[in-house]
């Protein structure tokens, strides 16, 4: 969500002048982004619940966040910016910084039918906003509802991931690929050598920005059946978007839409097994020896088509044996039924009038 905490913008946290204000909406003089504010006569209090409410929608606790916002429309019935952030809490929506294109990216952190701009708390937001406040409200409504569309469209088409890779793509200091973002590369390449459709943003967002960039983002969390988190720096695991991302996936666990243990840490160097904000370890695989086998094992663990394959090669092995085990009863009701030639003693079937060794003489009578 557009917000500004401490009068900072909240995307390249410089000051915000709050004179500089116009009809509700103040623009950072420093990065252009542009932020929608509470009346200049709103109750304190009311306020004071809308910036707690914005808050809480950074770090995802949404039904925190609705519940401020919630408190603010009672205190201030006729304040836009309760409504609109009671709107991106109640679809779930953050705002994060997009680092490519220096701009507040809105994260989608549901799936559903439901459209942002149909929601009641947004429609009586803009009822009341200022033009300068509508204009805003409307165009993000307008891109949270093509991040919904564009994801329906990608589910149509039939497109499935069996694998996030989540990794710090780019060094903050240095602005150059991380080491763990080429080990990525090298694992996805792999990955697609045995079969498996990985999805890792490098390879496979191509031109893909903004809107489209997260729809395909969400689409990815949610088709992929595990998640293998490549870090050699722990402190990566705290950045926005490696968090954002492992954190949405965890979510899924969470939810039941994931299985329990499909999140794996691949790690070069100290050993890690722990993610910020999940109880418990996680299995961990060093990137050395056989790693990338071991990872190639755990996606195929928490693939579906996977264990269909070994389902049906498990169902073919029972019949194999199974027509085995006839195989051997029939040949044993045979030798219990044979009969013995009187004159060189062969084995013969019961029903056999010569014997098959001594010249075909008759020895039916011999059998009786």
């Amino acid at each position: 969500m557009s917000s500004m905490v401490e009068n900072q913008c909240a995307n390249c946290k410089a000051p915000l002048r709050l004179e500089l204000a116009n009809n509700g909406v103040i623009r950072c003089e420093y990065c252009g982004s542009e932020f929608t504010l509470p009346k200049d006569d709103t109750v304190s209090e009311a306020v004071s619940a809308i910036i707690a409410g914005k808050h809480e929608l950074d770090v995802c606790r949404f039904n925190d966040a609705y519940v401020s916002f919630e408190q603010a429309i009672k205190a201030a019935p006729s304040e836009p910016e309760a409504y609109i952030g009671a709107a991106f809490a109640s679809h779930k929506v953050q705002y994060i910084k997009d680092e490519v294109n220096n701009r507040l990216q809105p994260i989608c952190h549901e799936v559903s039918g439901k459209v942002f701009s149909q929601d009641k708390n947004y429609l009586r937001a803009l009822s009341l906003a200022t033009a300068a406040q509508r204009a805003q409200y409307e165009k993000q409504a307008a891109e949270i509802d093509y991040i919904g569309n564009s994801f329906r469209v990608l589910h149509d088409s039939g497109l499935r991931y069996d694998c996030f890779i989540c990794v710090k793509v780019t060094d903050d200091d240095t602005k150059e690929k991380t080491s763990d973002c080429l080990l990525a590369d090298d694992l996805y390449f792999y990955l697609k050598g045995k079969g498996y459709k990985p999805f890792f943003s490098e390879r496979e967002m191509g031109n893909r920005a903004g809107a489209d960039y997260e729809a395909l983002i969400l689409y990815a969390l949610y088709t992929s059946n595990c998640m293998l988190v490549v870090c050699s720096d722990e402190s990566y695991l705290n950045t926005a978007w490696v968090k954002n991302e492992y954190g949405r996936f965890l979510k899924l666990i969470e939810g039941e839409e994931k299985e329990s243990d499909a999140i794996a840490l691949l790690f070069d160097g100290a050993p890690i097994q722990k993610l910020p904000g999940k109880n418990g370890k996680l299995q961990g695989i060093k990137m050395s020896g056989d790693a990338y086998e071991k990872a190639v094992a755990f996606v195929e663990r928490h693939s579906p088509e996977a264990k269909m394959r070994k389902r049906a090669e498990a169902a073919r092995l029972a019949a194999e044996e199974e027509e085995r085990k006839k195989a051997l009863a029939k040949l044993a009701a045979l030798d219990s039924a044979a009969k013995y030639c009187a004159e060189c003693g062969a084995k013969n079937a019961q029903t056999a009038k010569f014997c098959n060794e001594c010249g075909g003489k008759e020895f039916a009578e011999s059998f009786d």
